[in-house]
């Protein structure tokens, strides 16, 4: 997976990433972009999920590059 495929989605630039973030003991917590979402004209959102999180849980934020260039 190249993490661009959902943010190809429909033209526009994602107004949101999608990430599932695995808890890890004693470690910083992992952070896995999987999808983007866009805002819609009624204020709902449309998300593209290139896959689905093993724990359930998604974590919509909005796009804020680190200091890299990278995701959180």
């Amino acid at each position: 997976m190249n993490g661009d495929s959902a943010a190809q989605g429909n033209g526009r630039s994602p107004a949101k990433w999608v990430y599932t973030v695995i808890e890890r003991d004693n470690q910083r917590s992992v952070w896995t972009r999987i999808g983007a979402g866009w805002i819609n004209r009624d204020g709902s959102m449309t998300l593209k999920l290139d896959a689905l999180p093993v724990n359930g849980t998604l974590q919509v934020r909005d796009p804020e590059p680190r200091a890299n260039g990278g995701a959180p």
